[in-house]
């Protein structure tokens, strides 16, 4: 984030103060930073029934997460097939599942800023995942 000339990595640590040999503050800064500018942001939308507005900044959530802790081009995929709604289906279900999130999902609002193929995000669902024409998905589950 920049404030007047100042760039931020997290809100109270501006990026030229960070010290790449310092593990410690690299991690609390991320912490801070995924908080503060990605998920304090998406629940107050959530608040506000804004469900794509939400979705989008979680998926940003979930891209920067998976970027430096799986890394790799198939880390959505990894990442959702790990998640225990997800985990108790069949592995080819799992890998529809992952695929769909990732193509649809993912690749759609990252690179597109749309979820493709009709998919959406809803509150009308208590499940992570529902499969009605293709592709819906609940973001209750992640609050």
């Amino acid at each position: 984030m920049r404030v007047g000339d100042t760039i931020y990595f997290a809100p109270d640590l501006k990026a030229v103060d960070v010290d790449f040999d310092n593990q410690k503050q690299i991690l609390l800064g991320f912490q801070r930073r995924l908080v503060e500018y990605y998920l304090s942001p998406s629940r107050i939308l959530d608040g506000h029934k804004q469900a794509f507005a939400t979705g989008v900044l979680l998926m940003t959530t979930i891209d920067a997460i998976t970027y430096y802790s799986i890394g790799g081009n198939d880390r959505i995929k990894d990442f959702i097939r790990q998640i225990e709604e997800v985990s108790r289906f069949d592995q080819n279900e799992q890998k529809k599942i992952a695929k769909g999130f990732d193509d649809y999902f993912r690749n759609g609002l990252i690179h597109e800023g749309r979820i493709k193929n009709c998919g959406q995000f809803s509150y009308d669902f208590n499940w992570l995942i529902n499969f009605e024409d293709e592709f819906s998905l609940s973001i209750q589950t992640f609050y």
